[in-house]
């Protein structure tokens, strides 16, 4: 039963899954599998360390009262305290490998980085070495002024292929802590797609309780390549709700193994939920759902690769000499099928006459028929739903085998 709500979810998610596995990304698809499998005990797939630990990193840094002012007021005298400021002098290029910290006075020190009230003391309750906030924490360096520096040159294990990463701040884990940060590796500026917002803006209302960071998408990953990177950072001192200055700040990286989304797993998920049909359409019955056994039925006529021509609304009203016109809106432009029930797309099989479409958890009549000397392919569009249980019936795809 265990194993079966696992590949339920993975048959009731298998697009989402393999949008998020391919650009190794996890979002909330990801997030609710590992949660299951957690659940049953399999921690293959949660988040670890990835490189130093938070609290073992050696940061350059400073920290200073910038010329570009603001109230210290809670929020100052509009929005936050993060803003656009001036660099100290001689530090234009702080962000950058191979700037010389040391010759224009920066000091060294180790994360957490905290300021409670003018104290060097946590500010939070939340503790733990391996905790994603961890801003209970004893802190190890006293954050004095307003903005805060911060740059390390990291040495990282080499990046994994079905591995995804991540950039965790610690103490950042709440709605009113912190303010926002932006974030540099080896000089280059890690965006928000907000403009004029920081890759780690303030947590917002609801959002608290969870890590805080961003992940390493596919275009900022050649920033890893090498075996050392310089990372930079920025902080800002902001006034809490109770009224005191106070923020903490650490950074540290992650990785976790993404879930597989191959051929076995999705034959798992099938056999685990049924497939909608066009006679379930029609009678409303689960009876008439496809439930796949694990066989595969062989269909010969279909081996080979076809192409899209458009969309009917039966196989008598096709005409071969009319022109159709392709639907790019379909889940395939062009289809090739392999014996033993696969085609060119993991989420595509079939098994005689149907076409399981794991996308859409339907199981699509195929008729091949030949017209006027032409072999074409009718696959039912789908898109069975109980709202549609009148007399509405699928429309069709017609395919025609690919010219060599």
């Amino acid at each position: 039963m265990r194993d079966l709500l696992i590949w339920q979810y993975v048959a009731e998610n298998r697009e989402k899954l393999a949008k998020e596995i391919s650009a190794q990304m996890p979002d909330k698809a990801i997030d609710g599998l590992v949660d299951l499998y957690q659940k049953v005990g399999v921690r293959d797939y949660d988040w670890t360390l990835w490189g130093s630990a938070r609290d073992k990193i050696a940061w350059q840094y400073v920290t200073y009262d910038p010329p570009e002012e603001k109230l210290w007021e809670r929020g100052g005298e509009s929005g936050g305290r993060y803003r656009e400021v001036s660099w100290p002098k001689g530090a234009e290029d702080w962000m950058k490998p191979g700037f010389d910290a040391a010759q224009v006075g920066w000091k060294a020190g180790f994360a957490p980085f905290a300021h409670n009230d003018g104290k060097l003391a946590p500010v939070g309750d939340c503790t733990g070495e391996h905790h994603y906030c961890g801003c209970g924490n004893p802190p190890n360096t006293f954050w004095e002024k307003e903005v805060l520096l911060m740059r390390a040159e990291l040495k990282l294990p080499p990046m994994r292929a079905g591995y995804a990463y991540r950039l965790l701040v610690g103490g950042r884990s709440h709605v009113g802590s912190g303010e926002g940060s932006d974030v540099w590796i080896n000089g280059k500026l890690k965006k928000n797609s907000r403009n004029r917002q920081p890759v780690l803006p303030g947590v917002g209302k609801r959002a608290g309780g969870r890590p805080w960071g961003f992940m390493i998408d596919e275009a900022f990953r050649k920033e890893f390549s090498g075996d050392t990177i310089t990372i930079a950072a920025t902080g800002f001192l902001p006034i809490h709700k109770s009224g005191v200055k106070r923020n903490y700040q650490a950074f540290w990286f992650e990785e976790m193994k993404l879930p597989e989304l191959g051929e076995e797993e999705v034959i798992r998920a099938m056999k685990a939920v049924p497939l909608r049909t066009a006679a379930w359409q029609a009678s409303g019955d689960d009876a008439d759902k496809f439930q796949f056994n694990g066989t595969f039925e062989a269909n010969d006529e279909v081996l080979g690769s076809w192409e899209q021509l458009g969309q009917v609304a039966s196989v008598e009203a096709f005409d071969p000499a009319a022109r159709l016109k392709p639907n790019r809106n379909a889940p395939f432009q062009t289809l090739t099928f392999k014996p033993e029930g696969r085609t060119d797309d993991v989420l595509v099989m079939y098994s005689g006459n149907l076409l399981l479409d794991l996308r859409g958890n339907q199981a699509l009549q195929m008729t091949r028929k030949e017209l006027e000397g032409l072999v074409y392919l009718f696959i039912e569009a789908g898109g069975f739903k109980e709202e549609q249980m009148d007399d509405w019936t699928s429309p069709l795809y017609v395919l025609t085998l690919k010219r060599i």
